[in-house]
């Protein structure tokens, strides 16, 4: 069986860190614009298939999911998700007290800086500047590392239901497996979401 990238965008870095169970539909939602471009002849294909003379269409199944729902519904999904949010909020206590004592430094510098020389203005500038960076790299560096989690949560994932629609596919005698996100129109009665849900999450077990 011929597949699809299962969750397009998977080796691209970009994403925001700062991610709830909303956030994480919505880095999704933001990869997957790459693969729209493919929505218009994916649907002509299978609108193809179902029109077919009825004794071809009676061998034609074709079946569709939500790989939104997928990664933020199953266990891997649900544990990145909870990872992310533990790396974040880890970070975020590091970086508040340094955050702060900037803060601080900046407001005294306000507040004494028509009384500063040339000299000393020059150098609590220099200084704060550098803090500044330090801050924003540190911010950066942090930023970069959840999303790298991300990724590699999502290579796994992609993984696991690669195998999972592998399988599915062939005991189900499955012609055609669709992403949700390709195609224009499908009947929830061709919906297999739940069930590969079920089949990642059981993948997810063994491995526990």
């Amino acid at each position: 069986m011929n597949r699809a990238p299962i969750l397009p965008g998977s080796g691209d870095p970009a994403g925001p860190s700062r991610l709830n169970a909303a956030g994480l539909r919505e880095v999704y939602t933001d990869m997957t614009t790459q693969v729209k471009a493919a929505t218009t002849l994916v649907s002509f294909l299978a609108t193809a298939l179902l029109v077919a003379p009825e004794a071809h269409a009676q061998s034609v199944k074709i079946g569709v999911f939500d790989p939104v729902r997928i990664l933020s519904d199953s266990t891997i999904g649900q544990r990145l998700e909870e990872e992310v949010n533990r790396i974040r909020v880890s970070r975020e206590r590091e970086l508040k007290s340094a955050r702060e004592a900037f803060e601080r430094k900046v407001e005294q510098y306000q507040s004494s800086v028509q009384t500063m020389s040339p000299e000393r203005r020059e150098e609590v500038e220099t200084d704060l500047e550098k803090q500044r960076r330090d801050l924003k790299r540190q911010l950066d560096d942090s930023d970069a590392e959840l999303r790298r989690r991300l990724e590699r949560g999502k290579r796994d994932l992609e993984r696991s239901l690669s195998k999972v629609l592998e399988d599915y596919g062939r005991q189900k005698n499955f012609t055609l497996i669709l992403q949700r996100d390709l195609v224009a129109f499908s009947p929830s009665s061709v919906d297999i979401t739940d069930d590969l849900i079920t089949l990642v999450n059981a993948e997810a077990a063994k491995k526990s």
